[in-house]
């Protein structure tokens, strides 16, 4: 039975280690796009996905850590619509909700909106994006 203990630290450690080692596969896979749902490869373009929050070289804001996020409030970002940083200030934020109407039709949305993405029509597809970008989280 002495032996139990020092089993048990080292399946721990093992667990430990495994848990580190899936979740930076996971970031890594989320930024290279892999698994990602074909409704949401278009935002690549205009887009960072990384947990790295890029701006620089994007025209549109970073989307890690999207969900949940103040409307137009990414500080790395400065080209927002009045409409979205309105929205933002007046306590709005990217729940799923939110996110799905956005994403269905982004002009209607947000009048004034510069993106030019007209939107996900298939609901199937436009959720599966918004389960995608709530799984893009530190």
């Amino acid at each position: 039975m002495s032996g139990t203990p020092a089993w048990g630290a080292r399946a721990l450690l093992l667990l430990a280690v495994l848990t580190v080692v899936f979740a930076t596969k996971r970031e890594s896979a989320i930024a290279a796009g892999e698994h990602q749902p074909a409704s949401l490869r278009a935002c690549r373009v205009c887009h960072d996905l990384s947990s790295e929050k890029k701006s620089q070289g994007f025209i549109g804001p970073p989307l890690w850590g999207v969900a949940n996020r103040s409307i137009g409030s990414e500080n790395s970002f400065a080209g927002y619509s009045e409409t979205l940083v309105s929205m933002g200030a007046h306590g709005k934020i990217w729940d799923r909700r939110t996110l799905e109407r956005y994403l269905a039709d982004p002009r209607m949305f947000a009048p004034g909106c510069r993106m030019a993405f007209t939107g996900i029509a298939d609901e199937k597809s436009r959720m599966q994006a918004v389960d995608y970008l709530f799984s893009m989280q530190d």
